[in-house]
């Protein structure tokens, strides 16, 4: 990820090669969409069946807070523009799910209102690299503490 990034913003600045950024698009959102499905098929609901209202519950709870925290507090801490919309539209992916969230998220509010790169890098770095830094750690200290 690092070296992708080094060499997007080395490329911008010296144009090493021209990039076609719809064809990235393409194979990225392909790429989001299989994974997405390939998770989604993987699931046994049926097993998750006596979980059901305590799930509903739990998500209702989520989005209300994500919904709040997003609007009243981070997108007022951002800056109140056009990055810190973005950047929200990715907090609340990743608050209700996962990384992929977020970007696909982050996706549907570029492609309608228009493309800006400090969010998906910023979103992309915490949510997919800098989470498994402190994450695997966690929950090792987690499991061992509650053995």
């Amino acid at each position: 990820m690092f070296i992708a990034i080094i060499f997007n913003n080395l490329n911008l600045k010296f144009k090493f090669i021209q990039l076609n950024r719809t064809l990235i698009d393409i194979i990225g959102i392909t790429s989001l969409n299989i994974f997405l499905s390939m998770a989604l098929i993987s699931l046994k609901l049926w097993e998750l069946a006596d979980l059901a209202i305590p799930m509903i519950i739990i998500l209702f709870s989520q989005v209300l807070f994500m919904a709040f925290f997003t609007t009243q507090i981070l997108f007022r801490a951002m800056g109140k523009d056009f990055d810190s919309a973005v950047m929200v539209a990715g907090m609340c992916g990743s608050g209700l799910g996962a990384t992929t969230n977020a970007m696909l998220n982050m996706g549907e509010v570029s492609e309608r209102y228009g493309y800006t790169a400090n969010p998906y890098l910023i979103v992309t770095l915490t949510g997919a690299f800098l989470i498994d830094i402190f994450q695997m750690p966690t929950i090792i200290t987690a499991i061992n503490i509650f053995k």
